[in-house]
């Protein structure tokens, strides 16, 4: 989906891993974000 309003943040293939004792733990893979002036964005998860 295009907008008319220019691109204020543009995110492309974010990973974040971190571990846990000895195991590797994903958070993010592979992420893809595009806002534009005006968009509204609320990240949400669980706590922790």
């Amino acid at each position: 989906m295009k907008s008319a309003m220019p691109e204020v943040l543009r995110i492309e293939n974010l990973h974040k891993r971190y571990s846990v004792e000895s195991t590797a733990v994903h958070a993010l893979k592979g992420v893809n974000l595009v806002v534009h002036q005006g968009d509204f964005v609320a990240l949400m998860g669980p706590s922790g």
